[in-house]
């Protein structure tokens, strides 16, 4: 009688073959194929700045219109790849895995480090603080003005069916550049 063992799949963004990089062909992407890109600090203080002196008070709803449309897709595509990489849909993980993938993610690709505070979670409400969010300096570097103003684009609502979903959304934190989730 042969028995079956469940596979336990380790960090999907923490593996050596998260990143593949092809320097022949100059390409770089994720362990499911999507191609990759890496821009430094200068890069994005450099496209604030542009953003600025070409669109002055209208640079502020670019750069959250870029960063809702970005983010969904990206939000779709990270519960597509971790829903496939670990056998079963996301919203099935617990909250536990669920917040280690964020705090991994959101680590490996140098958006800064996470903290997750559940003290009001009976009420319907996760906090989650991003210490040195490099967007968020980028811009503020940038514009000498808080970067609140680009968080909202980066952050949209969980899709219906990511465990963030059940009772919270998203939104930024006032005044503070620092992205939290909060009931709806």
């Amino acid at each position: 009688m042969s028995q079956m063992t469940a596979k336990v799949r380790s960090d999907y963004f923490a593996e050596g073959d998260y990143v593949v990089t092809d320097p022949g062909k100059g390409v770089m992407r994720s362990r499911a194929g999507t191609r990759m890109v890496a821009l430094t600090e200068d890069f994005l203080r450099g496209l604030r700045e542009a953003l600025d002196s070409e669109c002055g008070p209208g640079a502020d709803l670019v750069l959250r219109t870029c960063g809702r449309a970005w983010g969904a897709d990206f939000a779709r595509r990270v519960e597509k790849e971790l829903s496939e990489f670990h056998g079963k849909p996301l919203q099935s993980e617990p909250l536990g895995s669920f917040e280690a993938s964020l705090t991994s993610l959101f680590s490996h690709h140098g958006w800064g480090a996470t903290r997750f505070d559940f003290t009001q979670h009976a009420r319907g409400l996760i906090v989650v603080a991003v210490r040195d969010p490099v967007l968020a300096a980028a811009a503020a570097a940038a514009s000498k003005r808080p970067a609140t103003r680009c968080w909202p684009g980066c952050w949209p609502a969980p899709s219906p069916t990511s465990p963030a979903s059940r009772s919270t959304a998203s939104r930024p934190s006032a005044g503070r550049g620092v992205p939290t989730t909060a009931a709806s």
